[in-house]
């Protein structure tokens, strides 16, 4: 557990002054650092787990800050990208080309609006060792690990999710850039489960989490 904290933590940082330099290699080397520790932490129950997690999660929500992102937008699984994927994109009116992408270079270039962020879903070890990829499976899933109380999902025009009881105490708006393992797990079991890409248009914070999303289009659109 100590080892996955000590990767994410120092990745955040290696990330954030790689961002302060203006250095791709830094960048790409402290996101690297994040996410493994992520893999390596993501199945803790200790009580313990909304502090030790959350700064991370605060300095990556600086780098996106600083980056000056945009939108998300959760991918599922497809050829290109074998285990799904989140994009974190720079301009609003984004372009979005799968073929391009790979996860061995998470800074995306090119036009501006192709240019942004590109790692590994942070609740893919989650995903992973869920039942089936749905949203009820790894609602379950996180129910089991009481990392939440309940989740819901209501599909209207805009998707609406509610969760209850989440076990973490760093939830702002600012997750609908970069959200925890919990929250993007079941927004990749969305995506999955559609197998459209899903876009984060809101998150409230409150009594309850309420994240707002809305279908993009399957990957033969973004291809």
């Amino acid at each position: 557990m100590f080892a996955g904290i000590v990767l994410m933590i120092s990745g955040a940082i290696i990330a954030f002054n790689g961002a302060m330099k203006a250095s791709e290699t830094t960048i790409n080397l402290g996101i690297c650092g994040i996410f493994i520790g992520a893999v390596l932490f993501s199945f803790s129950r200790q009580k313990s787990f909304a502090n030790l997690f959350k700064p991370y999660h605060e300095t990556l929500k600086d780098l996106a800050g600083y980056l000056e992102i945009k939108r998300a937008i959760y991918i599922p699984r497809c050829k290109y990208l074998p285990e799904g994927g989140v994009f974190l994109a720079i301009n609003e009116d984004f372009e979005l080309d799968l073929a391009r992408l790979s996860y061995e270079t998470p800074i995306v270039g090119g036009r501006e609006k192709e240019a942004g962020l590109l790692f590994k879903n942070p609740g893919i070890e989650i995903v992973r060792e869920a039942e089936e990829l749905s949203f009820e499976a790894i609602s379950s899933a996180l129910r089991a690990r009481n990392l939440i109380k309940s989740a819901n999902l209501y599909e209207e025009e805009i998707l609406r999710i509610f969760i209850d009881g989440v076990a973490v105490d760093f939830c702002s708006e600012d997750c609908r850039l970069v959200a925890c393992p919990i929250c993007s797990s079941l927004l990749m079991a969305i995506a999955e489960e559609s197998k459209e890409l899903l876009m984060v248009e809101e998150f409230k914070v409150g009594e309850r989490i309420e994240i707002l999303a809305r279908k993009i289009g399957g990957v033969e659109k973004w291809t």
